[in-house]
């Protein structure tokens, strides 16, 4: 628990596994579709400095009818969309999210031996780490 101006904030984690499920109920219940969720972190030039770092992607696969057709379209969603569909899922409890961070970086591990020995990175994704607080309510005398 973070303590703040505005008030006590609270960490909720969420691993990947759930994350997948939490979108796919999101995508269920909103659109009526049946999608499937995938999450990467690969290692790349992440800025114009092209210094390695970790890029986390969500992506979603649904299936559609265009024009006759039924074909798959894949959607990249951005840290604001998943934002949103958690914003969303959690419009009815009494949290209210201020951040959202995914739980994501490269994992550093020297190889090999004597003369070979290197070090190398790779990218994991463990989840997404939400940043809530407890909603304001209104009351009215």
């Amino acid at each position: 628990m973070i303590k703040t101006k505005e008030g006590e904030i609270m960490e909720i984690n969420f691993k990947r596994a759930e994350v997948c499920e939490l979108i796919k109920k999101y995508y269920q219940e909103k659109e009526g579709a049946e999608v499937s969720v995938r999450i990467t972190a690969n290692r790349e030039p992440v800025s114009i400095y092209e210094t390695i770092g970790c890029v986390t992607r969500v992506m979603v696969t649904k299936k559609e009818n265009i024009l006759g057709i039924l074909t798959e379209v894949k959607e990249d969603l951005t840290q604001d969309e998943v934002l949103g569909i958690f914003n969303e899922l959690l419009k009815d409890t009494d949290y209210e999210i201020t951040n959202l961070s995914y739980d994501s970086g490269l994992h550093q591990e020297t190889v090999g031996y004597y003369m070979s020995e290197h070090t190398e990175y790779r990218a994991y994704f463990n989840g997404i780490i939400l940043y809530v607080k407890n909603k304001v309510k209104n009351l009215r005398r």
